[in-house]
């Protein structure tokens, strides 16, 4: 009498003679040690496969760019409501990052970050003419007794 069981769907059966656990799952068959491993390769989520993208990432100060390839979706975030968390591969460094900190490498968004960076560098002229004006005041003294 042969052991079988259904997980999630999969009929899953023990072939005694090989003493292993076997299953088709996502059309391929498979033979395990123990019936918690079938199960637990059952509930995994199927991956897909994903080809490397290019885009980018704003430099630290926000002024330029980076260019990074995703290498694939790490899983759904959680930190600050971030949909995704991705893997980059940026300086030959690979690191995880989340999705909403990437821009897609389109035509239109090139052409964003390069006026971002225009804007960006006539921020920074403002900033500083703003800080020389300042170092310019006069500040108010306080009167001493001896005046």
């Amino acid at each position: 009498m042969a052991i079988t069981t259904v997980h999630n769907g999969v009929e899953i059966l023990f072939n005694e003679t090989e003493e292993v656990w076997e299953f088709t799952h996502n059309s391929r068959d498979r033979g395990v040690d123990s019936l918690k491993k079938a199960k637990q390769i059952i509930d995994k989520p199927i991956t897909v496969p994903f080809d490397r993208v290019e885009a980018f990432m704003l430099r630290q100060n926000r002024r330029g760019y980076i260019t990074v390839q995703i290498t694939s979706v790490a899983k759904k975030g959680s930190w600050q409501n971030k949909p995704y968390e991705v893997w980059i591969v940026r300086d030959g460094n690979r690191s995880k990052v989340h999705s909403d900190d990437v821009i897609e490498n389109t035509p239109e968004n090139i052409a964003r970050l390069a006026a971002l960076d225009v804007a960006i560098g006539e921020l920074i002229e403002k900033q500083e003419v703003r800080t020389a004006i300042l170092g310019m005041l006069t500040h108010y003294t306080i009167p001493t007794e001896e005046a």
